[in-house]
């Protein structure tokens, strides 16, 4: 039954469209000059 996808914060869950991504990298920082 489609009742028992529903979590108590309002939202229906989804394991299949969750994701969480870490991008662990060091990032290039921006730099300009005048």
């Amino acid at each position: 039954e489609e009742r028992q996808n529903f979590d108590p914060s309002g939202h229906y869950s989804r394991p299949d469209v969750m994701q969480l991504i870490i991008n662990r990298k060091r990032q290039k920082t921006v730099e300009t000059e005048d």
